[in-house]
């Protein structure tokens, strides 16, 4: 026999960190169906469930989450059937960030009475938190079905599929919701953010434009408003937004940065300075927020200045390989070969951008004519990254250099066994041939890239 608890002490739920609101006085018989008289042994059971269940109530009430907890236990222990004891607990413990154990109560409750919509949803969010994207889906579809009207479940079931990149049917959810609620700041904000990046920039700057109409102040739309700008190359637009948000958000570092990027492609260098300077101020010399400075730096050939950044940053962050990448980039642009090359030795295998500085080691090295060790670094390379065509492209081409057609050509047919569609190796395989003097190989090669991009 099950409790039917109905809800009739209003708002009682298990919200996360926060405490409940005591329940109404109620009556016994108004959580327990009517039982035969010679049926105590269930009577007594129902009985006790329904104490459990207060008793978890009260301590839940006064933060004892782990009492809570297993006075709900005991209640389900004497009313296993009972759904919404199940959903009680599994709201409790995903407040408890026990999400697992949640789940296990959840799926309980909804195999109990499939067809309530609090079980469906506690499900779904569960789903959600364990990372079960296409579970949670399937369920707010569910829902959305019996409750078209639902805004939460609808918001949350388009940020899943914006997250998924199914980026269609998320608009279509944030159209159907807008229709709704027309003032929802967040649904014209994550519309402007899925027409971005669907590259439909009017539209996104429509709804960028009505998200701020609602909340002028809403730091993320102003900061996408100005990547819109700077995507479409409209620097003053851009410059102008930035400037607003910055004046509102003084200590937002990327928008400061972007900023300064925005200033340099304007011609506005005294600007750009200004901007540096702040965030200066703002960040120590030789902390990884002045990672940014230094890749602006290098990107508009301050390469002085970008090593003495980034070079900062290698002395006290030593494992920080992106900076260590980025410093050996800059020696190499500069001219000075020999310290790019110790910088990029330093990323070592199996670590991020070790498959970047081994191909710039390649090329540098290639460029020495130091050809076994190019060829060394890039079988390193592959060794780590075998699908990566360009790592063999490039080997064929140090082959080639040194006049090893047999081998460039082997090579070149392993890059095309993971693509035997790509052009670039294919036009070099049909060159390696020519050099060895198979005309009519060569021939063929050169019609399959013509077939492939006529």
């Amino acid at each position: 026999m099950a409790i039917i608890f109905f809800l009739i002490f209003a708002g009682f739920v298990f919200p996360a960190c926060s405490t409940l609101k005591s329940p109404a006085p109620a009556r016994e018989t108004d959580f327990i169906e009517e039982v035969p008289v010679s049926n105590e042994y269930a009577r007594d059971s129902l009985q006790k469930a329904y104490n459990d269940f207060m008793l978890a109530s009260l301590a839940i009430e006064k933060g004892e989450y782990t009492e809570g907890q297993n006075y709900l236990e005991s209640a389900i222990k004497n009313d296993p059937q009972s759904a919404f004891l199940h959903i009680k607990m599994a709201t409790l413990l995903k407040s408890m960030k026990e999400y697992q154990k949640a789940l296990v109560y959840a799926k309980k409750a909804v195999s109990l009475d499939p067809k309530d919509p609090e079980g469906i949803t506690v499900l779904a969010d569960l789903y959600v938190l364990t990372g079960n994207d296409d579970q949670a889906i399937e369920h707010y579809r569910e829902i959305l079905k019996s409750d078209p009207e639902n805004q939460r479940i609808r918001l949350l079931l388009s940020t899943i599929l914006v997250r998924k990149g199914q980026l269609t049917e998320a608009l279509e959810c944030l159209n159907i919701l807008l229709k709704q609620n027309p003032k929802l700041v967040i649904g014209h904000y994550y519309r402007g953010r899925i027409y971005l990046e669907l590259g439909r920039f009017k539209e996104a700057e429509k709804s960028f434009d009505d998200t701020l109409e609602l909340n002028q102040h809403l730091e993320p739309a102003l900061f996408d408003k100005g990547t819109l700008y700077l995507m479409t190359k409209q620097y003053e637009e851009a410059a102008r937004t930035y400037e607003m948000l910055l004046a509102m958000y003084p200590d937002n570092h990327q928008a400061r940065e972007r900023l300064v990027e925005v200033y340099f492609k304007l011609g506005q260098d005294d600007k750009a300075a200004g901007e540096v300077k702040n965030i200066q101020n703002q960040s120590k010399p030789g902390t990884p927020e002045r990672q940014a400075l230094g890749l602006i730096y290098l990107r508009h050939g301050k390469l002085d200045e970008s090593i003495e950044e980034l070079k900062l940053i290698v002395s006290a962050w030593p494992n920080d390989n992106k900076s260590r990448f980025y410093l050996a980039t800059a020696y190499e642009e500069k001219g000075d070969l020999e310290t790019a090359l110790s910088e990029f030795k330093t990323i070592k295998p199996k670590t991020d951008y070790f498959v970047e500085a081994s191909i710039h080691m390649a090329h540098i090295l290639n460029l020495q004519e130091k050809y076994d060790d190019a060829i060394k670094s890039l079988e390193e390379a592959i060794a780590v990254s075998e699908k990566r065509t360009e790592l063999y492209l490039m080997l064929a081409s140090v082959y080639e250099t040194m006049e090893n057609y047999d081998k460039a050509v082997a090579v070149t047919e392993e890059g095309l066994k993971i693509d035997n569609r790509n052009v670039d190796l294919l036009f070099r395989l049909a060159i390696l041939l020519d050099k060895k003097g198979d005309k009519e190989s060569c021939l063929r090669k050169m019609y399959e890239v013509l077939e492939i991009e006529p």
